[in-house]
């Protein structure tokens, strides 16, 4: 069974096991993302797109021209998927309360 990954994955995976063993700590400066691209052998942008979705996640920050540095894990934002389960869950409650009135009022006249 193969358990192929997205690049941009196993660079964030990478990462994310620096971060849960202790070896970046908050305030520490991640890897360049030169220096990821060339670790993990993948294009610049796939180490960007990593480090963004720790940003994401609360987990990093970048400053202009000095690099992307570890954070305090705060109450993370939600995710687009976490947002779009949400809504959905609201639209299938009003859903329900719009047939509930539709019943108490009867058929249109």
């Amino acid at each position: 069974m193969s358990t192929t990954q997205q690049p941009y994955m196993r660079v964030l995976r990478a990462l994310q096991e620096e971060l849960s063993s202790g070896r970046l700590r908050p305030g520490d400066k991640y890897p360049s993302i030169n220096r990821l691209a060339h670790e993990h052998e993948v294009a610049t942008v796939t180490a960007r797109r990593a480090l963004e979705k720790l940003r994401d996640e609360g987990r990093a920050v970048s400053q202009q021209g000095v690099g992307w540095f570890v954070t305090e894990p705060g109450p993370a934002e939600p995710t687009m998927e976490e947002r779009l389960q949400e809504l959905t869950s609201r639209l299938s409650r009003v859903e329900g309360e719009l047939a509930e009135l539709r019943d108490r009022v009867g058929p249109a006249v």
